[in-house]
């Protein structure tokens, strides 16, 4: 965040909205996953999510204003948001009942290890680098993992098409 300061000449406070917008769209998104799903399908909300998620971060490596930084950081959260939940299910469904633990265990150790390593490496990125490798860095593996969910995944017959609690999520984003 210090170089960011320095790029944009902004205030540490400003910057902090680099991060904090990226929350609340990660925040107010998670909840629709399960809707999303049932509206478009699970391989191609992950497709969508997981090409959003490229753009987006290569966007923000390329952003030119704090403003600017933080809408594609809003992008890249919203984009985001979904694979959790979605790649939960889908390790669930895919395996039977009794490696339920083990799966999960092991699809947690990444949801677990990625915000822990993220930063370190980020950090060292932007020691040797600048700060625009931090959001670079994500999409080679956006690009890897957008390739193998197409040739891996294939849509699933999911229940009645369920409507989206609005008020409820209008309630959990205020």
């Amino acid at each position: 965040l210090p170089q960011m300061q320095g790029t944009f000449s902004a205030t540490q406070d400003q910057v902090s909205w680099v991060v904090t917008m990226n929350i609340v769209a990660t925040a107010v998104v998670t909840p629709m996953a399960g809707w999303l799903v049932a509206r478009f399908g699970e391989r191609r909300l992950i497709l969508f999510s997981v090409l959003g998620f490229a753009i987006a971060s290569l966007a923000c490596g390329v952003a030119q204003s704090l403003n600017e930084l933080v809408f594609y950081r809003v992008l890249q959260g919203g984009f985001g948001a979904p694979l959790v939940p979605i790649t939960q299910t889908i390790v669930q469904s895919s395996f039977p009942r009794h490696r339920h633990g083990s799966a999960i265990a092991i699809w947690g150790m990444g949801v677990v290890l990625g915000p822990v390593i993220g930063p370190t490496v980020g950090g060292h990125l932007s020691e040797l680098y600048n700060w625009r490798w931090v959001f670079f860095m994500m999409v080679p593996f956006s690009v890897i993992a957008f390739g193998c969910s197409w040739l891996v995944l294939r849509n699933r017959e999911h229940a009645d098409r369920v409507g989206l609690d609005w008020v409820g999520l209008i309630a959990l984003s205020v």
